[in-house]
């Protein structure tokens, strides 16, 4: 999954803008104007459901985001949470401990944002609700015997579950579901210690057999369209096509859609879920392999050739599952190795995805030392401080952050290498994109000059983490190797000997602060490559980074 991070949205504004709109009350925003909220800051409508611009611009992440953030302040028990809703500074301390909470390095947050706030709100600086109110002194004083009882539902743990899943709604607000991200790719979305904790996870996993806590492998399967089967607490059976998209109860609601790529692969997916005997307030997503019986035993959903059951009619290959409580947008994800014991129907194929316990992947001598070798050479490179501070910025350039996550892109599907010439010569290829042509051409030298004149200033920091880039890639391919020794034991198995895509890492509690990367082989002969050779003979063109 190519997530967008909290950083890609929050610094797509103003920080002003930010602690203005937070403060604000729901019915003072534009998105409960154009009638996508109400004035408790429900949702109304989801963003799919949008037919105008201004609902687009007043509903989209970023906006969606603060309203969740808004009623998740609401339900805090804590007194101090009221004072932060009415301080910057104090709201800033509060969501540092919230970052700190997702993967996050709390103080660099505090010392990039601390500074600015400052220059702004020196004599409140015009924020809504900056200083204390005089008429209403009780909102912002903290007694003792206030913290006493707060003290006490946290330890009780009042208030937190809940707390949870508005974070957790807020996350979704904010992710896309279309692509995960390469390990080596975490060196650029704003902490690059966490591809070294995916990649020293799976390594102790292969070479030890041993599980870090919090972390999950499993098979990447190469479906075509990603589904959610879901059964709410009601029992009523649904489908959606992939997390946050409309849901459907009926086959006409379906039809009713008009889309037939939907009703061609959602009707059978319902029919499905009426068959499955998942517990009531439970989802899963996975991808959509085949439908109908004219397989003859082989199915290609993308880019890969599978072996399937003759008898089967629908193949499904499930990698999460959720709770649901209703609606659209309700999933909370639970885990990212599904219950198979609900997963089983009469004429379906739902192979189980999960690298568990008794999966063996022992590592051969050689290839152990090799991925030992090249994780402590890429450790040994970003432990440099500044690099790690400098690599925790590139989120917030936003345009020039969208540029070096499509020459990664390019990198990954053609030579597998990545250099700082080979990102100034991407430029031009970046800028004759179908999403840049309608810039003015002054627009688009200035983007130009802006792009050339940062890497010209740190080259040194772009050398360094393309070489620890390089480094994760040996040992990612090195952990590839001995994995395609073990496709036997699987049941989703490729047809004719094929290489799978390769294999997911989840690390961290699902629903809360879960990061996944995705172990895919790249360069000539990788997946990426054999991807847009395959969407230029199905579709006759190859998809943009």
């Amino acid at each position: 999954m190519n997530s967008l991070s909290y950083s890609n949205i929050v610094t797509s504004f103003t920080i002003w803008e930010f602690l203005s709109e937070l403060t604000k009350p729901f019915t003072q925003m534009d998105i409960y104007r154009v009638g996508i909220i109400d004035a408790n800051g429900k949702f109304l409508k989801d963003p799919q459901d949008y037919k105008t611009q201004q609902e687009a611009r007043a509903g989209n992440a970023f906006y969606r985001l603060i309203v969740v953030l808004k009623r998740a302040l609401r339900t805090s028990s804590d007194p101090m949470v009221r004072y932060a809703m009415t301080n910057p500074m104090a709201a800033l301390r509060a969501l540092s401990e919230e970052v700190e909470t997702l993967g996050g390095d709390s103080n660099y947050f505090l010392e990039y944002l601390t500074p600015i706030v400052e220059e702004m709100t020196v004599g409140g600086g015009g924020i809504v609700g900056v200083g204390v109110p005089a008429d209403k002194p009780e909102d912002v004083v903290v007694t003792p015997q206030a913290a006493k009882k707060h003290k006490r539902r946290v330890k009780a743990g009042v208030g937190r579950k809940l707390f949870e899943q508005l974070l957790t709604e807020a996350k979704r607000v904010v992710e896309t579901t279309g692509h995960m991200t390469h390990v080596g790719d975490f060196l650029y979305h704003g902490d690059p210690m966490v591809a070294i904790k995916h990649l020293e996870a799976t390594h102790k996993r292969f070479h030890t057999g041993r599980e870090t806590k919090d972390h999950k492998l499993s098979l990447k399967a190469d479906g075509g369209m990603s589904i959610v089967i879901k059964r709410h607490k009601d029992g009523t059976p649904a489908v959606a096509y992939k997390t946050g998209a409309a849901e459907y109860r009926t086959e006409k609601e379906i039809e009713a859609a008009g889309k037939p790529h939907l009703t061609a692969s959602l009707v059978p997916a319902l029919q499905l879920a009426k068959k499955l005997n998942l517990r009531p307030g439970t989802a899963v997503q996975g991808d959509l392999l085949f439908t109908g019986s004219e397989h003859r035993g082989r199915a290609q959903p993308n880019a890969i050739n599978y072996s399937v059951p003759h008898n089967s009619t629908i193949g499904f290959a499930p990698h999460s599952e959720y709770k649901t409580d209703g609606g659209t947008l309700d999933l909370r994800k639970t885990s990212s190795h599904p219950d198979h014991s609900g997963l089983q129907a009469e004429g379906a194929f739902i192979p189980n995805l999960a690298i568990t316990k008794k999966t063996k992947l022992a590592l051969t001598p050689k290839r152990n030392a090799l991925i030992s070798k090249s994780l402590t050479a890429a450790k040994k490179i970003l432990s440099d401080k500044q690099l790690i501070k400098f690599s925790k910025s590139l989120p917030s350039n936003k345009k020039f952050h969208k540029m070096l996550q499509e020459y990664s892109n390019h990198a990954a599907r053609t030579s597998g290498v990545r250099t700082t010439d080979d990102l100034r010569k991407f430029i031009d290829i970046h800028m004759n994109k179908a999403s840049q042509r309608g810039l003015s051409e002054k627009t688009k030298k200035s983007m130009v000059d802006s792009f050339h004149g940062f890497i010209n200033t740190n080259s040194h920091h772009f050398d360094n983490l393309f070489a620890a880039h390089g480094h994760i890639n040996t040992a990612k391919h090195a952990m590839l190797d001995q994995f395609g020794e073990h496709h036997d034991q699987f049941s989703l198995r490729t047809h004719g000997g094929e290489e799978h895509e390769g294999f997911v890492s989840a690390l961290g509690v699902p629903g809360v602060r879960e990061t996944q990367a995705k172990f895919v082989r790249e360069g000539p002969g990788g997946f990426p490559e054999k991807n847009v050779k395959n969407a230029i003979v199905r579709f006759g063109k190859a998809p943009e980074a």
